[in-house]
């Protein structure tokens, strides 16, 4: 079901797996300012994060300058940062900006459901048209 195009879905941060985050909801100019803090807090500590981007229903360039924010934060932390399925429109305007070289996007690690390509297969298929 859509929202209506001002309704969001509150983003969120959860620890899955050692190192393991997986983003959920909305990730907009209008939601990312508190993610960026809370990001901040969870990642501490770790040595190597990885980023899930899977549960992302909707994003903008806004989730760019988030990434960035924090790889920076990350390499003044002394940590390594991951995205893994990220969403097609995103990686596409990475590339666009000339990010996709600084950007530590990463093809995902474990088995994807419902197919042996997966979806990972499928974003990153979908970035690669844009070569």
């Amino acid at each position: 079901m859509n929202k209506p195009a001002g309704e969001f879905s509150p983003p969120t941060l959860e620890k899955v797996a050692a190192s393991r985050f997986l983003l959920s909801g909305d990730m907009t100019f209008a939601t990312v300012a508190r993610l960026l803090r809370e990001g901040y807090r969870r990642f501490d500590g770790e040595a190597a994060v990885v980023v899930d981007w899977s549960g992302v229903q909707r994003a903008d360039s806004a989730s760019l300058a988030l990434m960035i924010e924090w790889l920076r934060w990350a390499g003044q932390h002394g940590a390594t940062i991951e995205y893994v399925n990220v969403p097609p429109r995103i990686l596409a305007t990475a590339k666009v900006c000339g990010l996709e070289e600084i950007l530590p996007f990463v093809a995902e690690r474990v088995a994807a459901p419902d197919s042996p390509t997966g979806a990972a297969a499928d974003r990153l298929s979908a970035a690669q048209k844009c070569d």
